[in-house]
């Protein structure tokens, strides 16, 4: 048997196979798109969170006083 055509889809195959791909590359980019959202709000999260915890480090002081 040749290698080239080992098996063969039919066209109704093919054209599922074309529209699960199409909606799995939708549904990565829509992903891709909300982790970079997060990663965009993590990070002045994050600097504030440090910028309050050395601020309270550096009063020597404890808030709950």
């Amino acid at each position: 048997m040749d290698t080239t055509t080992a098996y063969t889809i039919s066209v109704t195959q093919r054209r599922a196979l074309r529209d699960l791909n199409n909606e799995h590359r939708d549904t990565l980019e829509a992903l891709n798109h909300a982790q970079v959202s997060i990663t965009r709000a993590q990070k002045p999260n994050e600097q504030n969170y440090h910028r309050k915890r050395r601020a309270i480090l550096s009063n020597g002081h404890d808030h709950d006083e």
